[in-house]
C-alpha cells in the first residue's frame, strides 16, 4: 500500500505499525538461553511479516529516522523481494544524494510491480538526478501521469525540471502551475516545494517580481510562517 510524499518522490507507507506492541519489537530474533554453565545461541523467528517491517520502516522514515528504516527495509527483503521495501531503499537514497542507487532500487522494484506509477515517477526522478536518460525520464513520467491522475502534483513536478533542463522555461512553468493547482491545500510541505521550484524558474526566466511572489508563497508555508 502506498502513498504520497515529496516532490517527485513520493514514499511507500502502509497501515499503522505504531500499534505494534513494544515488547514485541524489542524481543529481538536472538536470546541468550542458560545451558549448565555456558549460554546458549537460540535463534527465534521473526514475530513481524515483511509488510510489517515495510510500514514499520514507512514509519520511522517519516520520523527522519533512516537507519531504522533501512532495517525494516532490509529486513523485509530477508524474505524475498517485493516492491514495497525496495521502494522504501530507494527514496531513502535519493534523500541520501545517491540517486544511482535509487534508480538500482526503483528498476528492481518495478520488475516485481511493472504497472507501478509511483515507482514510474521516482525512477524518472532519480535519472533526473543524475543528468541522464531524459527520454526514457518523459516516457516514465508521463506514463505514471496516464496511470495514476492523483499522482499529478509529483509527476509535473517531475515534468517541470525536465523541461527547465531542454530549456524550455515556459513548459517548466505551465507545469509547476498544473501541480500547484493539483496539490493539496493542506500539504504545506508539498506547495512549498512546488513554489521555490517555480521561483527557480522565474528567476531563470528574468521575471524577478514574478520570482519574488513565488518565494515569499514558500516561506509562509515554512513552519515558521516566513517569520
Amino acid at each position: 500500500m502506498t502513498t504520497l510524499r515529496g516532490a517527485g518522490r513520493p514514499r511507500v507507507t502502509g497501515p499503522s505499525w505504531w500499534s505494534v506492541p513494544r515488547a514485541a519489537l524489542l524481543a529481538g530474533l536472538l536470546l541468550l538461553e542458560a545451558c549448565g554453565a555456558f549460554p546458549r545461541l537460540v535463534v527465534l523467528k521473526d514475530p513481524l511479516s515483511p509488510e510489517e517491517h515495510t510500514a514499520l520502516g514507512a514509519a520511522y522514515e517519516a520520523q527522519g529516522k533512516a537507519e531504522l528504516a533501512r532495517a525494516e527495509y532490509e529486513a523485509a527483503l530477508t524474505a524475498g523481494e517485493s516492491a514495497g521495501p525496495l521502494l522504501g531503499l530507494g527514496n531513502l537514497a535519493v534523500a541520501e544524494g545517491r540517486p544511482d542507487q535509487a534508480e538500482a532500487y526503483f528498476r528492481r522494484a518495478l520488475r516485481h510491480e511493472p504497472e507501478s506509477a509511483l515507482l514510474r515517477n521516482n525512477l524518472a526522478w532519480a535519472l533526473l538526478m543524475q543528468g541522464k536518460g531524459p527520454e526514457e525520464a518523459e516516457v516514465l513520467a508521463r506514463e505514471a501521469l496516464a496511470r495514476e491522475p492523483r499522482l499529478a502534483p509529483y509527476v509535473r513536478d517531475t515534468l517541470a525540471l525536465l523541461a527547465k533542463r531542454r530549456g524550455d522555461l515556459a513548459g517548466a512553468r505551465a507545469e509547476l502551475d498544473l501541480a500547484l493547482t493539483a496539490a493539496p491545500e493542506a500539504d504545506a510541505a508539498l506547495r512549498r516545494q512546488l513554489y521555490g521550484h517555480l521561483a527557480a524558474v522565474l528567476r531563470e526566466a528574468g521575471e524577478v517580481d514574478a520570482a519574488l511572489v513565488a518565494e515569499q508563497a514558500a516561506a509562509l508555508l515554512s513552519p515558521s510562517g516566513g517569520r
